[in-house]
C-alpha cells in the first residue's frame, strides 16, 4: 500500500491514497476499530470496509462520495461516520443526519437495517362493518419490478428488492385491507395475471388491467413485464356495469393541445370502471384509475383533463347521472396546476386528505418525498368520513426511513378513504 500507510490492529489511516489504491487495499487485520479514509478521491466506498466488524468510526470526509453503502448499519459497534465535504451527500436522506454530526448519522444508518414493525392498514375512525350505505377506496402505486434500480433506491438492501419477496409482501398487507375498490399502478401484466387476479378472484372481487402503450411494441416474452394500472371490485356489494381503457395520447380532447407532439411520445393510460350498488335504487359510480408522467405539467395537465372529459362521456352512454371517483398516482402535490385545473373543470370535485386537513408523505425515494397519490371524489355525491391511516413524519422517521424495506415494498405508501353516500 506504501510507507505512508498506516496499520496498527486498532487504527487505519489511509488518507490521501489514490481511489485505485483503497479499492485494492486488503485490511489484514480486521480488527480495526478506526477508518480513515478521507480525501482520498473517493466516488464509493469498498465492500471491504464493511466487513470491519469491530469498527468504531469511519472517517470518508472530502470525497466525491454520493452514496453510504447500506451494509454500514450491519456494524454493530459502529458509533461513528464523518461524512462532510462530500457535496452529493447534502441531500436527503442523508443531509439532516450529516449536519447533526457523526453519531447520528451512524444511528440513522443502523436505523434503515433494523427490523422493521409494519404499521395496520386501517381506516381511522374505523366504520368498515360491510356497510352497504359505505364505500371505501383505496389506491397504492406497489412500484414495478421494472422500474427499480440501484440508484433509486441504494438504501434498500438488495434482497427486499427481488420479485418473489415483494410480491409476497404486497400480497401479506393486502390481506389486511378491508376494501370495496382496490387501484393499482405500476402493476406488470405477469403480477396481475399471477398473484393479484388469484388473490382478488378468490375475496369474490372482480379485476381488470391495462399496460401502458409501450406494450405494442415488446415481443411476447418482454410484453409480460410492461406495467400499468388495475383497478379491483367487491361484487358482494357491487355489480360491475362496463369497463372501458383508453390511451392518454390518443384522447379526442388533447388532439388540438399546443403540445400534442409531447403528448403523442407519453404512453399513459387510464382505466375506468362503472358499477353500481345492488337493490331496487341502484348508485352509479365512476371509478378512473390514473397514474401521470412524473415529468412535465404540459403532459399532466391535458391528461388528467382528458381522463375527466373521457370519463363523463363513458358514463353517460351507461346512465344519466353517477357519482365520480378519481384516484391513483397523480405526481402532482396537492396544488399542483393540473389538480387545480380539474377543480375549476368541477367545483364539487375535492381531495379526501384535505376534508381532514391532513398532506401525509405517500412516496419517498432518493432527493424527493411528498404527498403526490390522492383520491378525488365528487362531493355532490359522497361525503368522505375516515381515512386509511397514514404515518406521520416521526413515524416513518422510527419504523422505516428508507423505503422500499423488509415490510413495505414499495416507495409509495397507500392511500384509502371512506365514504358515505349523500
Amino acid at each position: 500500500m506504501g510507507e505512508n500507510s498506516s496499520l496498527d490492529c486498532r487504527h487505519l489511516c489511509l488518507s490521501g491514497k489514490d481511489e485505485r489504491q483503497i479499492f485494492k487495499f486488503d485490511p489484514q487485520d480486521y480488527s480495526v476499530e478506526s477508518l480513515d479514509l478521507s480525501r482520498c478521491g473517493l466516488t464509493s466506498i469498498p465492500s471491504w470496509v464493511c466487513s470491519l466488524k469491530s469498527m468504531k468510526k469511519i472517517d470518508v470526509s472530502h470525497n466525491n462520495l454520493d452514496n453510504l453503502p447500506v451494509e454500514l448499519g450491519h456494524i454493530e459497534k459502529l458509533e461513528e461516520i464523518i461524512a462532510t465535504d462530500n457535496s452529493d451527500l447534502l441531500k436527503d436522506p442523508f443531509a439532516q443526519h450529516i449536519r447533526e454530526g457523526p453519531a447520528k448519522l451512524a444511528e440513522f444508518m443502523k436505523s434503515i437495517v433494523k427490523p422493521k414493525v409494519p404499521y395496520t392498514l386501517e381506516y381511522q375512525p374505523i366504520r368498515y362493518r360491510r356497510n352497504p350505505n359505505l364505500l371505501s377506496v383505496f389506491t397504492w402505486n406497489i412500484l414495478a419490478d421494472s422500474a427499480i434500480s440501484y440508484d433509486l433506491y441504494p438504501l434498500c438492501e438488495f434482497k427486499y428488492l427481488e420479485r418473489q419477496y415483494r410480491h409476497e409482501k404486497i400480497l401479506e398487507r393486502l390481506s389486511s385491507v378491508k376494501s370495496d375498490v382496490f387501484l393499482f399502478q405500476e402493476i406488470e401484466k405477469i403480477q396481475f395475471e399471477g398473484s393479484l387476479i388469484s388473490f382478488f378472484t378468490n375475496r369474490n372481487f372482480f379485476g381488470h388491467f391495462v399496460p401502458k402503450g409501450r406494450i405494442k411494441h415488446k415481443a411476447s416474452g418482454l410484453a409480460d413485464f410492461v406495467f400499468g394500472q388495475a383497478t379491483f371490485i367487491n361484487l358482494r356489494k357491487f355489480e360491475v356495469a362496463a369497463t372501458h381503457k383508453i390511451e392518454s395520447r390518443y384522447s379526442r380532447f388533447i388532439q388540438d393541445d399546443p403540445n400534442i407532439n409531447e403528448l403523442r411520445a407519453v404512453d399513459d393510460v387510464t382505466l375506468f370502471t362503472l358499477i353500481r350498488t345492488k337493490g331496487t335504487d341502484p348508485k352509479w359510480i365512476l371509478v378512473i384509475n390514473v397514474h401521470l408522467k412524473y415529468k412535465s405539467e404540459n403532459i399532466r395537465v391535458p391528461f388528467l383533463a382528458a381522463a375527466y372529459n373521457e370519463g363523463i362521456v363513458f358514463a353517460l352512454s351507461y346512465c344519466k347521472s353517477f357519482g365520480m371517483i378519481i384516484a391513483g398516482d397523480f405526481n402532482c402535490l396537492p396544488d399542483s396546476v393540473p389538480i387545480n385545473n380539474l377543480f375549476r373543470m368541477n367545483s364539487n370535485l375535492k381531495r379526501t386528505h384535505e376534508c381532514f386537513n391532513e398532506n401525509p408523505t405517500t412516496v419517498s425515494m432518493r432527493g424527493y418525498k411528498g404527498c403526490v397519490d390522492h383520491i378525488i371524489f365528487d362531493s355532490s355525491y359522497f361525503k368522505p368520513n375516515s381515512l386509511l391511516r397514514n404515518l406521520k413524519e416521526e413515524e416513518i422517521a422510527n419504523l422505516c426511513p428508507v423505503i422500499p424495506c423488509s415490510e413495505y415494498p414499495s416507495d409509495h405508501y397507500p392511500v384509502g378513504a371512506q365514504f358515505e353516500y349523500i
